[in-house]
């Protein structure tokens, strides 16, 4: 699902990259730190892009808490 979110985002499918990204973020797929970026900035950028800022705001805050704790 994240995978296939990656893709849409890449070839502007940005409804359905939002629909599966949102989805496999829900389920636990960044709950895998080597994805958990990756995942979190382009969800981010589509949940900004759908006006959904609070929803946005809360994966931007990740790198808030990343950069802080480095």
């Amino acid at each position: 699902m994240a995978l296939r979110g990656l893709c849409e985002f890449e070839t502007g499918a940005y409804d359905d990259a939002l629909r599966d990204l949102d989805t496999a973020v829900a389920h636990g797929a960044a709950k895998d730190p080597h994805n958990e970026q990756i995942l979190r900035y382009h969800l981010a950028q589509l949940l900004t892009r759908a006006g959904r800022f609070q929803d946005a705001q809360t994966q931007y805050g990740f790198f808030a808490t990343e950069a802080s704790a480095t």
